[in-house]
């Protein structure tokens, strides 16, 4: 982009570029070198070999000898030096990258270690403006507890600047330069990288170390990076994020992504999606466990009360087809929320199923196990019939499980605040599995298969009663974990 910009002004200023580059072919180049902040050309032409260069304005300055006044070369003197640097970065703290140009004439090779005394031209302001979205995404970082950095090769004052325009920076906060930090004690070096948040004139071996500091300080590193000399930052974060448009191959090739927009917006929603599909990962999860101890509570109970098995191996299999493998598919997509970046990220040791999800497997396992195993026994005594108690554990533990489904929606939100629209593949999953749970125990052809009959209408009632109290306890379960 630097270059591109260089040749579109270039060419609104009369040059032509192709010309150039035939009269004055390139025949040595030293190419940007992030600790001298430079780079030299050498070209042919009627005077010999000419040399340009253009780099940091402090970088240029220091390598310059002279001045062009007009057409004239005159001593650059350190006055006028000073008049310079003063007028770079004052533009520079305007939010414009700052580009010194020079020429200059040699005959020996170039070399970083011996560069001639070249001529000041002058500097170039480039206007590189974050896109309007990024403010928004860095603030949503925030509300997500993400600690946005920006290290840059910038001066410190567009730095700033740029920072400002974005929030990025808390009030009365420094920029950390890297002569800063090589004049820093090693517990100082720690406070600035743990508690600044803009970091200018950094070189990438001292973005490196920043990453390695961060890291020691057991956070998450996400960084991002184009160039060649960025590919080792890519590498040690533990998520590597590539620029895809002008980036380096080397960057993409040890990158973990490629954001292919660059756009920085980008990665803070791609944190949202991920955050949502683990949850959505996390409430099908919740829902198998739950339904599982339900029905395994059901058989050990009776097997140790040394009654008849409420359901038959048939039965189980198929509750199992029909509500866990329609169901879950409902629960498997369910839309990301607005709110999934408000909160703080899962803490690195927190495992997959936590505290929360274990004790809601157990309260909901054993309530639909024990609503089951009750109400077969009262069928079972009431009707002195084993087919037909079975009929009613059967429907009961289906409906149950069907109806948790909709608690499964959310670990903390009430079930009344989900709307039904935004997911209507759960709905019509829901649905599906309890037309089939009825056609199971109602329709002669399911019965012969599956040992069901009929089951009447007070038996639904009490079955509908049932869902509806195991609803109410996950609510109350919900409400105290807000709470706290």
């Amino acid at each position: 982009p630097t270059e591109g910009a260089l040749i579109v002004a270039a060419a609104k200023a009369g040059l032509n570029p192709t010309e150039l580059a035939s009269h004055s072919p390139r025949i040595d180049e030293i190419p940007f070198n992030s600790e001298h902040r430079l780079m030299i050309t050498a070209h042919t032409s009627h005077k010999g070999i000419s040399i340009a260069a253009k780099g940091s304005i402090e970088a240029i300055i220091k390598s310059s000898t002279s001045l062009l006044s007009g057409s004239k070369k005159i001593a650059f003197s350190q006055n006028k030096k000073d008049q310079i640097l003063k007028e770079a970065h004052q533009v520079a703290s305007q939010g414009f990258r700052v580009l010194a140009i020079a020429s200059g004439n040699t005959r020996q090779k170039l070399s970083l270690q011996k560069i001639p005394g070249l001529t000041f031209l002058g500097f170039v302001a480039m206007l590189d403006a974050p896109r309007p979205e990024v403010a928004t995404a860095i603030a949503t970082a925030k509300k997500a507890g993400i600690r946005v950095k920006m290290i840059t090769g910038d001066v410190a004052p567009t730095a700033l600047a740029i920072a400002s325009q974005l929030k990025l920076s808390q009030k009365n906060e420094s920029v950390i330069t890297a002569q800063a930090i090589n004049k820093m004690s090693i517990n100082d070096f720690r406070s600035a990288v743990k508690n600044n948040s803009v970091f200018a004139e950094i070189p990438p071996q001292l973005k490196l170390k920043i990453v390695e500091e961060l890291q020691k300080e057991g956070e998450v590193v996400a960084v991002t990076g184009d160039g060649a000399n960025d590919a080792p930052i890519i590498k040690r974060a533990q998520v590597g994020i590539a620029i895809g448009q002008g980036g380096a191959d080397v960057s993409r090739e040890v990158s973990d992504m490629v954001l292919a927009d660059n756009n920085f917006a980008t990665i803070v929603n791609a944190i949202g999606e991920g955050r949502a599909i683990f949850t959505n990962i996390q409430r099908v999860i919740w829902y198998l466990l739950a339904t599982n101890v339900a029905e395994i509570l059901v058989v050990a109970v009776s097997l140790f009360a040394n009654l008849p098995l409420p359901l038959l191996p048939a039965q189980i299999l198929w509750i199992n087809v029909v509500t866990e493998g329609t169901g879950t598919i409902g629960l498997a997509v369910e839309p990301k929320r607005s709110d999934v970046l408000n909160g703080r990220p899962r803490p690195l040791k927190e495992p997959f199923i936590n505290k929360l999800m274990l004790t809601r497997i157990l309260l909901v396992g054993s309530m639909i196990a024990l609503i089951v195993f009750l109400l077969f026994i009262y069928t079972y005594r009431r009707t002195n019939s084993l087919e037909y108690a079975r009929s009613v554990a059967f429907t009961s533990l289906a409906i149950l499980q069907i109806i948790n489904l909709f608690n499964a929606r959310s670990f903390t939100r009430s079930i009344t605040t989900s709307s039904l629209t935004n997911n209507p593949v759960l709905v019509w999953s829901a649905l599906a599995s309890i037309f089939i749970t009825v056609a199971t125990v109602q329709t002669q052809a399911f019965q012969s298969i599956f040992s069901t009959t009929s089951v009447e209408i007070l038996d639904w009632a009490i079955i509908a009663g049932a869902s509806i109290l195991v609803t109410i306890t996950v609510e109350i379960h919900k409400l105290i974990g807000r709470k706290r």
